[in-house]
């Protein structure tokens, strides 16, 4: 075991921040998604510091050799990262990219496993591994080229998706296509473009439901109906994801539908073996069942534009105890390491503990050791997100 400097216990963070060489990228407008700013860095590293971290920035944009090189040289005052790192833009697995260099170097860090990043950044192995679960996938089939045909009886109108990207790039309204003819020539421009096999599935036109996960804790559901937003969009693209209104909750009580989104949550969670925090997308078919849409293992962290904020906020959690509340959740699995004690993680239990006796849950909803927390009612007409006063009341929970 180490000592830090003046006994801190250090977090390192690894993130893809955004510069003034990151806005002169060709390809910028598609992938600043994956690129943090330094204001929402500033309030991560506030949070930290706040708790009594001592915190280290590692811009992790740069090439794999560079990036290996940079956390070396921090290794030893390092207790644990918190690892939010898009990876190396155009990198296969680029995800997997930073906890393969940690994992090389025995650094504990929160979040997933380089293995589980992979997994879960391509649709269709994610898709198959979740077929014989409870979790409900829409029907779905790759396509690795033009000499590859959609099956027969596959049924219109589908959506057509990179394989491997995120954060919707590849996405916009014209992936919606309605016959064979549309999705041939939408197959042939994405796998030339982004040099990928593409996925296809059959389209879900109803709401759309984001369930955040946090340690043990499944936050209140965020849910957007499309038909509400600017040009009513068919597809949550990167311009849909830009309105900030009307976000709301599914529901004021804990009923069916909730309940199957928890389910199929926390059945994704654990069998595509996630770990410390991740958000879950869903969206209704025409009869309002949730089907799943994908696992998000680097769920966003911006303080007022990402979901799993959004949803923390709504169980009265605050941004600084969100993000403590992850790097308690990763210190407490890698305790066992040896590389730190419970007395050196003291401050951010004692933190953590404050938080969770603020918070609370659906009673009888305890899903296999999950606790799944209530929205709490607002005070303000309108808060900085978007929820408004009535949409959901604790009393009626």
């Amino acid at each position: 075991m180490r000592i830090a400097e003046l006994n801190k216990f250090t977090v390192a963070i690894t993130a893809n921040i955004l510069t003034e060489e990151t806005y002169e990228y060709p390809n910028f407008s598609e992938i600043k998604a994956e690129y943090y700013s330094l204001e929402t860095i500033e309030k991560i590293v506030t949070s930290l510091e706040q708790t009594g971290s001592k915190v280290i920035l590692i811009d992790s944009g740069d090439k794999a050799a560079d990036l290996s090189t940079k956390i070396e040289k921090h290794q030893p005052e390092i207790d644990l990262v918190l690892n939010i790192a898009e990876g190396i833009y155009g990198s296969d697995s680029r995800h997997s990219l930073v906890p393969a260099i940690l994992d090389r170097l025995g650094i504990p860090y929160t979040g997933s496993s380089a293995e589980s990043h992979a997994l879960v950044a391509d649709k269709f192995k994610s898709r198959e591994a979740l077929t014989d679960s409870c979790v409900l996938n829409p029907r779905f089939q790759r396509l690795s080229d033009l000499s590859q045909l959609l099956e027969n009886n596959f049924p219109f109108p589908v959506i057509v998706k990179p394989t491997l990207e995120g954060g919707s790039i590849g996405i916009t309204q014209a992936n919606l296509v309605y016959d064979r003819k549309e999705l041939q020539a939408l197959a042939a421009d994405l796998i030339q473009r982004y040099h990928q096999p593409v996925i296809v599935e059959v389209f879900l036109s109803g709401k759309e439901h984001h369930v955040g996960i946090v340690g043990n804790l499944v936050l209140p559901v965020i849910s957007v109906d499309l038909a509400k937003l600017k040009g009513i969009p068919l597809v949550r693209d990167q311009e849909a994801k830009g309105y900030d209104t009307p976000f709301f909750m599914p529901k004021q009580e804990f009923d069916d539908h909730y309940l199957s989104l928890v389910v199929q949550s926390i059945s994704a969670f654990v069998r595509l073996g996630l770990k410390d925090y991740c958000r879950m997308d869903f969206r209704d078919n025409a009869n309002r069942t949730p089907y799943f849409i994908e696992a998000n293992s680097l769920a966003g962290l911006h303080p007022t534009k990402s979901n799993l904020p959004r949803a923390a906020e709504c169980a009265g959690i605050s941004y600084g105890d969100l993000i403590n509340a992850i790097v308690h959740t990763a210190a407490q699995r890698h305790l066992q390491s040896g590389i730190f004690t419970k007395f050196e993680i003291a401050h951010i239990t004692q933190r953590f503990d404050k938080m969770m006796s603020s918070v609370h849950a659906f009673s009888s909803s305890e899903e296999h050791g999950y606790k799944v927390l209530k929205p709490r009612k607002y005070s303000s007409t309108v808060t900085r997100h978007g929820f408004r006063k009535g949409d959901y009341d604790e009393k009626k929970l």
